[in-house]
């Protein structure tokens, strides 16, 4: 069984994914938007709001890397841990929005929640 830094060490190269997804829609809400296969919107105030959407999205996302990533760094393992397990709970809603708004698109998102749950238990130790 991989040892506790291993999985230490995993959970934070996971904790990065977020981040990475969170500034693209800071910095190209647009190009987020076309990537996530979301529409942009037909009016000027559709578009308004779909990008502003984003950007919470994308603040949410750094945040939460930002937690992940404090926490691994000081060491606090059973933070981390809980975090990563809890943190399934965004991708796992997100692919439910997506499959409620476009019919499709959730596997996008849930590819990511067996990776959080199992990093995140083996960073608790539950994996032995």
């Amino acid at each position: 069984m991989p040892s506790p830094r291993f999985w230490s060490n995993a959970g934070c190269a996971l904790g990065l994914a977020p981040a990475v997804y969170g500034l693209h829609a800071l910095f190209a809400p647009a190009g987020a938007l076309a990537g996530f296969g979301l529409p942009g919107g037909s009016t000027l105030q559709d578009r308004a709001l779909a990008q502003g959407l984003l950007r919470i999205y994308g603040v949410r996302n750094v945040v939460i890397s930002l937690t992940l990533l404090t926490a691994w760094y000081r060491g606090h393992r059973e933070t981390q841990g809980v975090g990563l397990v809890l943190g399934a709970l965004m991708p796992l809603v997100d692919g439910l929005v997506f499959k409620d708004l476009l019919g499709g698109g959730e596997w996008k998102h849930w590819g990511f929640v067996p990776f959080l749950v199992g990093i995140g238990a083996g960073v608790l130790g539950w994996l032995g």
